[in-house]
């Protein structure tokens, strides 16, 4: 099994173990910091959540906590590959990748367009993060 491959198993291993974890110990919501009302995030019997919420804030405030719950992995991986840094955790093979990602500009341009968001839209992207 070469880095890559090995790599990807144990990530998907990692994943896993997180989602089991979580799915053990769930966090309440409202033990979460930052909600301006009652919420609360039911789970199915396919473990699909369903985000109850009376305000957008708080629906995004628990949709990044679900995300980052079932996804961390992911999220990480994929923040640094659009930066151009995801040879930090692949290795040498994705350093034509990152060259390609960062020539390109796609991090600059994702930070360019937040000056084109209004300031509702900034504190739904902030409550989600």
């Amino acid at each position: 099994m070469n880095r890559g491959s090995w790599l990807a198993y144990a990530a998907g291993l990692t994943t896993r173990l997180i989602v089991l974890l979580c799915a053990l110990a769930p966090l309440a919501p409202a033990q979460l910091k930052g909600l301006q009302a009652p919420a609360k995030i039911l789970w199915d019997a396919n473990s699909v959540p369903h985000i109850l919420a009376e305000n957008d804030h708080d629906a995004m405030l628990l949709l990044g906590y679900v995300h980052a719950r079932d996804r961390f992995f992911q999220m990480d991986y994929q923040r640094r590959e659009v930066s151009g840094r995801a040879a930090e955790l692949l290795g040498r093979g994705a350093l034509s990748s990152d060259i390609q990602i960062r020539t390109l500009g796609v991090r600059r341009a994702a930070e360019a367009s937040r000056e084109a968001c209004s300031a509702e839209t900034l504190g739904l992207l902030e409550a989600y993060a």
